[in-house]
């Protein structure tokens, strides 16, 4: 899998934008399927819906109304195909259209979509996995949802979309698949991996409209003019002007109160904050650290969740002085976490491995290497010579900037010969990609939770018992054994330090006045609840 480089850390999520007018009301049917297995799996899971992430400001109960048009900033789209797509956050917006096979709970464990999915289960081998759909589920047009459109939609994964595709990467452990009936579809794997479970967040298409489509060509009249199974449906699509969805009266999971959607397309997330900030719209999605900037603008509503952005120190692994793991100690012994967790998290947000501390799979406690100057100074003292240490971060991750200064402070107050370098994105990347640094200050998005594949290709570290550990976590057959491999894996990295682990950036949805309802948000989708938004002028 590749990784990604966080540039947003530092900048603020890219914005997804709303705002809110009335309008005509549709008529709202909700899903049987849907609310029955959501509640079952709520109790099964211990899941407090959405607790952890609910509203941060709380306002009187209003009974919710049904209308309204919804205003969505996204980027110019290169398709409105979901699995051929390469922007990730054109697929925030797609998800209105498209619903996938598996969603998360709080704890970020992968679940069964209670819209569409009855079941996933796993062999006791861990190399095949059942997937079942519900009876009596239609697509938009009123064709039944079944078993061939999963087996065409993984096709069209493998074999057509480009490899830079949001989902791409989400099949490669794939051999093959086999429909069983129309509701049950059998998928072999390559090798076990339950964790498999965790891709299957991929929507689906309905095989009967895109079957005769050309996945080659992006835009395609069928590529430009969805067809899907979501809250929302296409209506139309004005080139460089805007994207417009009503609501489904198919909806799978319940017809939405919101009557419509626009989605205007901007040029860049800066234009999007900047119409938020005008209070030209009424819903933006962006880092924590905006929290004072727009709690203080009347924004009455802030739903948040730890995204899956994770902060920490990196070592080049090829580097004389910090392939010995006492170096890495005394770096870490040199750096107050405790004033950085302090002034840019919250102390739930704090992870010493790139383990969500929401997630199921979050060890309860871990071992510390906590700030000592003293054990710091003492190991730089018994060197042959005063260390010097090149540390870079990007000029766009300005809370980075501010670690990275304090994590030179320290070295230097313990008597090392640090340099801190402020670099352009682009610069600090390929410094990182060719290992031109000896320390890093920077963040990637760890998705699914099995993959630590940055130590290596960022880093280059590897040792004989972390390769082990990875191994048997990406290809754990149960959930008993990925939660086992996962533990061993984030105590290796506490002790070890192959990073420093500092934390996951929180993500917050900032609303305005007219947007009510039980907003939740998810790490996957920030739009995992919009059937229960309405919109509401007093």
């Amino acid at each position: 899998m590749k990784y990604r480089f966080c540039k947003i850390l530092a900048s603020g999520m890219a914005a997804l934008i709303l705002a809110g007018c009335m309008g005509p009301p549709p008529i709202a049917q909700p899903n049987p399927h849907f609310a029955a297995n959501l509640h079952q799996l709520a109790e099964e899971d211990g899941d407090d819906n959405g607790q952890d992430a609910q509203s941060a400001l709380q306002e009187a109960p209003i009974t919710p109304v049904v209308g309204g048009n919804l205003r969505i900033a996204m980027p110019m789209p290169a398709t409105l195909n979901p699995l051929l797509n390469s922007d990730p956050h054109v697929d925030a917006i797609l998800r209105l259209i498209f619903e996938p096979l598996v969603v998360f709970c709080h704890e970020m464990r992968p679940l069964p979509n209670p819209a569409i999915t009855q079941s996933v289960v796993f062999s006791p081998s861990g190399s095949t996995v059942a997937i079942s759909l519900h009876d009596d589920i239609f697509w938009e047009d009123g064709t039944p949802i079944t078993a061939s459109d999963i087996a065409f939609s993984i096709d069209v994964l493998r074999f057509s979309a480009p490899e830079t595709a949001v989902y791409r990467a989400n099949v490669a452990n794939i051999a093959s698949h086999s429909v069983l009936d129309n509701r049950t579809l059998q998928i072999n794997l390559t090798s076990p991996m339950w964790a498999m479970k965790y891709m299957l967040n991929f929507p689906i298409i309905p095989a009967h409209y895109y079957s005769p489509v050309s996945m080659t060509n992006l835009r395609a009249a069928r590529n430009m003019h969805p067809l899907g199974n979501g809250p929302f449906r296409f209506l139309s699509h004005e080139g460089a002007g805007s994207l417009e969805l009503i609501a489904n009266e198919h909806a799978l999971g319940g017809t939405p109160y919101i009557s419509s959607v626009t989605a205007m397309i901007l040029r860049d997330a800066g234009g999007a904050r900047y119409a938020f900030e005008q209070g030209l719209t009424d819903v933006l999605a962006a880092d924590m650290h905006l929290w004072g900037r727009y709690g203080a603008m009347g924004k009455n509503r802030a739903a948040q969740i730890l995204s899956n952005e994770f902060d920490f120190v990196g070592f080049n692994a090829s580097s004389p002085l910090f392939a010995h793991y006492g170096a890495r100690a005394a770096v870490a012994h040199s750096f107050d976490m405790g004033a950085i967790i302090h002034r840019y998290y919250a102390a739930s947000d704090a992870a010493i491995a790139p383990i969500n501390p929401d997630s199921w799979l979050a060890a309860e406690t871990l071992p510390e290497h906590p700030f000592n100057p003293h054990m710091a100074a003492t190991f730089f003292r018994e060197l042959d010579e005063i260390p010097q240490i090149a540390i870079i971060v990007s000029d766009t991750n300005t809370t980075g900037v501010s670690m990275a200064t304090m994590l030179s402070e320290g070295l230097n107050a313990a008597g090392a010969d640090a340099t801190l370098e402020v670099l352009p994105f682009a610069n600090f990347v390929s410094r990182v990609e060719t290992s031109d640094f000896d320390i890093m200050v920077g963040g990637v998005s760890v998705f699914p939770p099995t993959y630590f594949g940055f130590l290596q290709t960022l880093l280059g570290y590897s040792s004989e018992e972390l390769d082990s550990t990875l191994s048997m976590m990406r290809h754990a057959p149960s959930e008993a054994a990925l939660q086992q491999a996962a533990t061993s894996v984030q105590y290796y990295i506490a002790e070890n330090l192959p990073i420093i682990g500092i934390g996951f950036r929180r993500q917050v949805l900032y609303t305005t006045s007219p947007i009510h309802g039980d907003i939740e948000i998810s790490a996957a989708d920030i739009f995992t609840n919009i059937s229960n938004w309405f919109i509401y002028h007093p």
